[in-house]
């Protein structure tokens, strides 16, 4: 008998290959043993994927530095997770746009005065929504070097880490966020109230995260999350100036 993945030579009463650890197939699959096959991979306590989940909350740093310092095999790496946190919530994002939770995004956007509107807010979400996987994967990279910038003078981690540490931080709180969200649907009102509050609970975790990471003092976190805001405030403002432009030149170049 041979290992189907690698070739290599096996006894008949092997039940992994010795040579690449791949488990040893010799039964048809039927849908009891998809259905085990799933929820050993996905649902077992002691799997990758709820013991990342769970140690992001309890223990952040033992995630992140250990993946930074080269722990592979206990925890999800931080590109999967992201996948997994953009593939929740797409999906969640789907089902609203869809109708399919019983929720009218659109009443949310049709409820503030069309006549102090300067655009159209529902044509906005919508079209946001469409691209916010693309303009989450994007972020992360602009919001690392926002990281960098803001602890120049701390040598822990370098760009490439930083990026580590928004991928892990911000897709927990996204996986997290679409759940509580989920509670929003119940009305317009509730969605609006859990929308503003998840902002804010995000804020206290991306601090949380940093205090674990870096294991800074109480001054030290007041002082980078301050100067870390101030260096988001300014980037919000060019981006929007450079929207403002942009949108002028494409006005200018159809008229």
């Amino acid at each position: 008998m041979s290992c189907k993945n690698c070739q290599s030579v096996l006894e008949e009463n092997y039940e992994f290959c010795y040579a690449c650890g791949g488990k040893v197939v010799t039964k048809r699959i039927t849908i009891k043993s998809l259905v085990g096959e799933f929820m050993e991979r996905y649902l077992s306590y002691d799997n990758k994927f709820f013991n990342t989940f769970k140690t992001l909350f309890t223990a952040p740093e033992q995630v992140i530095n250990g993946y930074i310092e080269g722990i592979r095999g206990k925890y999800v790496d931080p590109f999967t997770y992201l996948i997994i946190a953009l593939s929740i919530s797409g999906f969640q994002i789907y089902l609203i746009k869809k109708g399919f939770l019983g929720f009218d995004l659109d009443k949310v956007y049709d409820a503030q005065p069309k006549e102090k509107a300067p655009f159209d807010m529902n044509v906005f979400m919508t079209n946001f929504l469409d691209y916010i996987n693309i303009i989450t994967i994007l972020s992360i990279p602009l919001l690392a070097f926002l990281a960098k910038l803001t602890m120049w003078k701390n040598k822990k981690f370098n760009f490439a880490e930083h990026n580590v540490v928004l991928a892990y931080s911000y897709s927990h709180f996204t996986i997290f966020g679409t759940i509580f969200t989920l509670f929003g649907l119940i009305s317009t009102t509730f969605f609006i109230i859990t929308s503003s509050i998840s902002f804010f609970i995000m804020l206290a975790y991306m601090i949380y995260v940093v205090q674990r990471v870096f294991n800074f003092n109480a001054i030290e976190l007041i002082k980078k999350a301050f100067l870390y805001i101030l260096f988001l405030i300014l980037f919000y403002i060019v981006i929007i100036i450079f929207g403002i432009i942009v949108g002028m030149l494409i006005k200018i170049s159809y008229s």
